[in-house]
């Protein structure tokens, strides 16, 4: 078959820079060329089509370009888009590129394995990380995604924890992480059993507080609470940081009792964390614990706290019925992997329940309210959400929706009513946080409404 000339090339490249692109396997083979960044082909443009691009057999042709292709840019990009595709069928090709690359390349093939994994892959990816190999995060992380698919919560990490107590060095870790990210009544049995068995085998501990760190909620926090205490002053300070970073966690209602006891627990450069967590809750409870709080020491970094509270309260979103309230005016909180991007006022591309969201509201009024979470999850929805509010909580799940800006609620349990009594008028933080089963996209979010009923 003759070349296309150049003239002709760029022609065809410029009509797939289109939304919705539609091509053939021979355009992802031209579209590869782009990618080499010295070629007369270049064009930044590439990835992008090659990701949106729809047609028969696409996938199948892409990953077939990156089985050939040489290191660099060109592999690079493609993993890209594989990743970004979703494309299930490269699974084997980008394990094999993990497996064998370095730097940018294996971070890019690790992000790309973690969105191309498929439940039944587990197995595999906990074999790799019984070897000795960098970047482990990324294959965990694989895992931890794969396991929160599976909707038998109390059997799900079996595999886990059958491997457990037999693993060693940093593989013992790994699994730890995983177990402990993936939370659950089971992980949590097992964990308590084995700080009491191992409580004078600091390398034990370590590891165990690794899983506890990385918990998605505060069901664990009792047993952080008690590791704190422990005769090693390195456990007691690990412990010390998980149980902190629980308590930022949503899910507590008047946590004035839990941060006086950091306060005085917990050697000053970490209690100061709990400083991060107070300015999050700007309630009338949090004011009267910092004007009428003495913890010695602390009479300063009060005064600031109290000054950053009363500010944030000033700021807070009133609460207009039936109007929404832009994901943007949230605050995204948790980790930095769990970081998600806006674009039009909505947060895009929410994957991780590492991260959550709160918003600072302030109730005018008492009364019943109705919550709608407007979120869009075209790949078919199914991802557990937690919304709480004081001492309420409703769960709930993502709708699968005609696609990525078609915002539809979320199924909430009670029909996704709380209550506002005449004494929690004012500001309250509403928090939206993933539950235990969550797809490897849990939703883009645009926002909430509320609803006086």
């Amino acid at each position: 078959q003759k070349e296309l000339t150049l003239s002709n090339f760029k022609n065809r490249i410029n009509t797939l820079a289109v939304p919705h692109p539609e091509g053939t396997p021979k355009d992802v083979h031209l579209l590869t060329q782009c990618l080499a960044p010295n070629s007369k082909h270049a064009d930044a443009r590439a990835v992008d089509i090659l990701s949106a691009i729809q047609g028969p057999g696409l996938d199948e042709a892409i990953v077939a370009e990156l089985k050939g292709a040489p290191a660099g840019p060109i592999r690079i990009g493609l993993l890209k888009v594989v990743g970004r595709r979703g494309a299930g069928a490269g699974f084997e090709t980008v394990l094999g590129i993990y497996r064998s690359a370095t730097g940018e390349e294996r971070g890019i093939a690790g992000e790309a394995l973690q969105r191309i994994a498929k439940p039944g892959n587990e197995a595999t990816l906990m074999s790799l990380l019984k070897e000795n190999i960098p970047n482990r995060t990324e294959l965990e992380n694989a895992v931890i995604g794969l396991l929160r698919q599976n909707t038998d919560v109390s059997k799900r990490t079996d595999p886990v924890l059958g491997e457990l107590e037999q693993a060693s060095g940093d593989y013992r870790k790994s699994l730890c992480r995983i177990a402990g990210r993936s939370g659950g009544p089971e992980v949590l049995k097992r964990f308590t059993r084995l700080s009491g068995d191992k409580s004078n085998d600091t390398g034990w501990l370590s590891d165990l507080l690794l899983g506890l760190a990385a918990w998605p909620d505060r069901s664990a926090a009792g047993l952080a609470r008690g590791l704190m205490g422990s005769e090693h002053p390195e456990i007691a300070a690990d412990a010390s940081r998980a149980y902190i970073r629980m308590l930022s966690t949503p899910g507590g209602d008047d946590d004035t009792a839990n941060w006086k006891f950091v306060l005085e627990k917990v050697a000053r450069g970490d209690a100061l964390n709990i400083f991060e967590t107070i300015a999050d809750h700007p309630t009338a409870a949090t004011l009267n614990f910092l004007k009428t709080e003495s913890s010695a020491g602390w009479e300063r970094t009060f005064q600031q706290a109290q000054k950053s509270v009363e500010d944030a309260a000033a700021a807070a979103i009133q609460v207009a019925s039936g109007k929404i309230i832009p994901a943007q005016m949230a605050k995204p909180r948790g980790e930095p992997e769990a970081a998600v991007y806006v674009e039009d006022g909505s947060y895009w591309s929410w994957s991780s329940p590492a991260g959550w969201f709160i918003w600072v509201l302030n109730f005018p009024k008492a009364g019943t309210y109705k919550i709608e979470v407007l979120s869009a999850a075209e790949t078919g929805g199914g991802s557990d959400l937690i919304v709480s509010i004081g001492k309420q909580q409703l769960t709930g799940k993502t709708v699968q929706t005609a696609s990525k800006t078609a915002f539809e609620p979320a199924n909430l349990s009670g029909g996704g009513t709380f209550q506002i009594k005449p004494e929690n008028t004012g500001v309250q933080v509403l928090a939206l946080m993933a539950g235990p089963v969550t797809k490897p996209k849990i939703m883009n979010l645009n926002g909430i409404r509320l609803t006086v009923k």
